[in-house]
């Protein structure tokens, strides 16, 4: 299914953007790039980690992310409020810790103050790998433990494309970035879902698992659909 996505993604991605609403915009394509790993599967989607084949996935995505993260950083508590609030600035954020722990931020505003940490972690989802790996989602804190000896890194990510509006029209330009995610601006609030963003309307969009009528299939968060046709 992910090699039929890919090579949909890139036939397809000329034409219109389609929103659940009925809105049609039409795209220029200029570039393809689509990564299949485990840093941008986990991206997509946290509970790909479970389907990763390396024998330690952790550690996979720490080795890669070393590479192409956008920036990196090795915080403990005195530094731990500046990475948070430095999160808000990339796509994604992504804390690993040790060989044994891996989360991603979900939400920065709803977070719990931690005692030991001196800080408000946010909401997050991930896995701590034992013997095998187990999901959690909860708040950082609760995931990473309390502050100690062990090295622990976030990893910041800029991976959304940008389909960015005319102001005279709805014709949109595309960015694309390395990883499936669609961050899609316009002068009308299309749908449920989209926020004001200074002139315009946007949303999030991210690559599903799911084909309509052959075609790739975004959804944002709330249920709201993008396809191409």
């Amino acid at each position: 299914m992910n090699k039929t996505i890919n090579k949909l993604l890139i036939v397809f991605f000329t034409g219109f953007i389609m929103v659940k609403c009925g809105n049609e915009t039409k795209l220029t394509n200029k570039e393809i790039l689509n990564e299949n790993n485990t840093v941008t599967h986990f991206l997509v989607d946290v509970k790909s980690l479970e389907s990763d084949t390396n024998i330690n996935p952790i550690v996979t995505f720490k080795n890669l992310a070393d590479e192409i993260a956008n920036d990196k950083v090795v915080f403990t508590k005195e530094n731990i409020k500046e990475v948070l609030i430095n999160s808000r600035d990339y796509t994604s954020c992504v804390i690993v810790t040790a060989n044994h722990t891996i989360v991603k931020i979900e939400s920065l505003d709803d977070c719990q103050q931690s005692g030991s940490w001196k800080a408000c972690m946010p909401k997050c989802s991930g896995y701590i790998k034992k013997s095998e790996l187990n999901f959690k989602n909860d708040y950082l804190n609760n995931i990473i433990g309390v502050p100690d000896n062990q090295e622990r890194v976030a990893y910041y990510f800029n991976s959304i494309q940008t389909l960015q509006a005319s102001i005279d029209s709805l014709k949109m330009n595309t960015e694309i970035a390395e990883y499936p995610y669609i961050h899609a601006i316009s002068k009308t609030q299309s749908s449920l879902g989209w926020e004001l963003c200074e002139d315009f309307y946007c949303n999030n969009f991210y690559l599903t698992n799911h084909l309509y009528e052959y075609h790739p299939v975004f959804k944002d968060q709330k249920d709201q659909y993008l396809f191409l046709r």
